[in-house]
């Protein structure tokens, strides 16, 4: 995620799939998702893009502008 978030731009998302997996393993989606959100305050992750049910929950990471 750290090289692919430099071609995201300002208003577009990063999306992490398969986040719900994570409920098996500590070392899984979620962790990576805190991990990049702790070392880019540039990117948060957006929850109101999760409707209802979803797998990606939390993995909505929304690139804010400058």
């Amino acid at each position: 995620m750290d090289h692919y978030c430099q071609l995201v731009t300002a208003g577009s998302y990063c999306i992490v799939e398969d986040v719900k997996l994570s409920r098996w393993s500590s070392n899984g989606p979620l962790a990576a998702i805190r991990a990049f959100l702790a070392a880019h305050p540039d990117f948060r992750s957006d929850r109101q893009r999760e409707l209802l049910y979803t797998h990606h929950a939390s993995g909505y990471l929304l690139r804010a502008a400058p």
